[in-house]
């Protein structure tokens, strides 16, 4: 990969944010626009102003949004050294109905350098911030890049880009709220290890994964062999974020009632990852309590509950896979007194399908599916009578393990740019980094998150929508990581923060056009490995970043229900049917 200017002359839009009197410092963040003549940010098709966005043409309208949502993230954390940000719309995968929406990554990863952990890969926006200064002039800190064919024919048909900046995106998709998204992912949520093999970058970990904990073995992911990462990577509902400020937000703003299987001696220290059946009732605070079983009944394999079950009366059912709908072998123990069933997968993967099929109403007791490791572990302690109680536990917040720390998405198989990078999906209330994308701002555990990583939030004012005051006009309350605020997003105070600039870079990956030699101090051999520059500093190339992709639309604000949890990605609606 080379960088080289682009052919236009390139705006920055530049938001100086600290010139506002606020509570702490803040950030400044710079806007490099890459398209071509014509097109994203330079398109110059006339439009009426919308949704408090003055601009007339679609360009600018485009700007001043992406604008806001860096004034949100420069308002909420702390910075001495100016945030490059290089953005640009282009051609990204998509269909009529689900596509890729946008993708943000680090421009560059460093390592040893001033204020930083040695031997540790950083996002080089967090090691100019460590080291107080800008340690690569040449080019930007972070890339974007966003979809400029949605809501065309073929591509997210009916869901392309709303540019207002009041949240009122209907059926369209809020830019604003994409690139809040995405600089999130460019400032630090993220990790260049390839989670396929889990081999790390230049040998070394980085910042993020000293976090990773794996709830199996209690180990970070910067303590685990290449073969563990990668199959860590796609244990749901087993890998966490283990940095102390998120796991404090967290149990405060999280919504509680996390589905749980709690199980009694010698399986007591046991978290098995379940999938809540399609039908029957739902969990409750009320456990459905009892000794855990194994099944035994009529047909020729004496574990599948598919014919009449021994008395299972004030028990728990453990059953085994095969043989016979979901919703039979539910009923079965059910008829037999069973106060919940726990099945076994049929699959090797490490995230079980929720038990699936039609019990016309007549499904009464609970039931769900656990993987084949952990029925292993479980199989082998059935002799000693464990309890078991199927409940949503009130003291745990959804999404959150055993510890307190919050699930971090994790599906088998992986998903490349989504996986690991994302919070878990079932989480409530609606996180700005979860990866389906609703019309929300909320920094939340977004702050608290790069707060472990080693930024520093810019005191009171990383609550709701980025804090109190600055550039865009939003108001706010609440330390890090906070999520109460009043106030209207504007375009207030933006217009007179534009200066001229010339000669933006764009990475070739991301489709821009080059002309002339890619900048001295590049430090980038021809394999795309980090070699040493001037100062001794390693410059590693970014990352492939986030695919933020959609399905069917989700409406704004948060998913309804506790279960209920809208997948708008294909990813997630792919890994629930898949084939069992």
């Amino acid at each position: 990969m080379q960088l080289g200017k682009t052919r236009t002359v390139a705006v920055a839009a530049v938001l100086a944010i600290g010139a506002v009197a606020r509570p702490s410092a803040a950030a400044t963040i710079v806007v490099t626009p890459g398209d071509d003549p014509g097109v994203g940010f330079n398109d110059p098709t006339s439009v009426s102003p919308v949704g408090g966005n003055t601009e007339t043409t679609r360009g600018a309208q485009a700007l001043a949004a992406f604008k806001l949502a860096a004034s949100i993230w420069g308002a909420a954390i702390d910075s001495p050294v100016t945030i490059e940000v290089a953005a640009r719309f282009g051609p990204l995968a998509c269909t009529a109905a689900t596509g890729i929406l946008g993708a943000g990554a680090p421009h560059a990863w460093m390592k040893n350098t001033s204020g930083a952990r040695p031997n540790v890969l950083y996002p080089v926006a967090l090691a100019n911030r460590l080291a107080g200064t800008d340690l690569d002039t040449t080019a930007p800190d972070i890339d974007a890049v966003f979809n400029g064919a949605a809501g065309t024919t073929g591509c997210l048909e009916g869901s392309g880009w709303y540019f207002g900046l009041d949240r009122n995106s209907g059926n369209l998709t809020d830019l604003v709220t994409v690139v809040v998204h995405e600089l999130g992912h460019g400032l630090g949520m993220t990790t260049p290890i390839d989670l396929d093999t889990g081999a790390l970058r230049d040998g070394v970990p980085d910042v993020f994964s000293l976090f990773v904990v794996d709830e199996r073995t209690g180990k970070h992911w910067s303590d685990m062999t290449d073969s563990a990462r990668a199959e860590s990577a796609r244990a749901f509902h087993q890998l966490s974020w283990g940095g102390g400020n998120v796991t404090t937000a967290a149990a405060t703003l999280l919504t509680h009632g996390m589905p749980t299987l709690s199980l009694g001696v010698p399986l007591d220290t046991l978290d098995p990852a379940i999938a809540v059946a399609t039908f029957g009732p739902a969990l409750t605070a009320t456990p459905a309590l009892g000794v855990l079983t194994a099944v035994a009944d009529d047909t020729a394999s004496p574990t599948d509950a598919c014919g009449t079950s021994a008395s299972l009366t004030g028990k728990v059912a453990f059953v085994e896979a095969g043989g016979c709908p979901d919703v039979d072998k539910v009923l079965s123990v059910q008829a037999a007194g069973a106060m919940a069933a726990i099945l076994v997968s049929d699959q090797t993967t490490f995230a079980p399908l929720a038990p699936t099929g039609d019990d016309g109403g007549k499904a009464t007791i609970p039931s769900v599916r656990i993987d084949q490791k952990d029925a292993t572990t479980i199989r082998a302690a059935l002799p000693q009578a464990p309890s078991a109680r199927l409940w949503a536990n009130p003291a745990r917040a959804l999404g959150t393990s055993l510890a307190g720390r919050v699930y971090l998405d994790a599906v088998d198989p992986v998903v490349p740019r989504v996986s690991v990078v994302h919070w878990d999906p079932i989480i409530s209330p609606h996180l700005l980094m979860q990866p389906a994308i609703v019309t929300t701002r909320d920094l939340d555990l977004t702050v608290p998150l790069l707060e472990d990583l080693g930024w520093a939030a810019a005191g009171a004012v990383a609550g709701k929508d980025g804090g109190s005051g600055g550039s865009g006009g939003s108001t706010g309350s609440g330390g890090a990581g906070g999520s109460s605020g009043t106030g209207a997003d504007t375009d207030a105070g933006l217009d007179g923060a534009i200066t001229d600039a010339s000669g933006g870079y764009m990475p070739d990956h991301l489709g821009s056009t080059t002309d002339g030699p890619p900048p001295a101090n590049r430090f980038v051999d021809s394999g795309s490995h980090g070699s040493i520059g001037p100062g001794g500093i390693v410059w590693v190339p970014h990352s492939k970043g986030c695919d933020c992709r959609v399905g069917a639309r989700t409406g704004a604000g948060s998913p309804a229900g506790v279960f209920g949890v809208a997948l708008a990605l294909l990813a997630f609606t792919r890994r629930r049917r898949a084939a069992r």
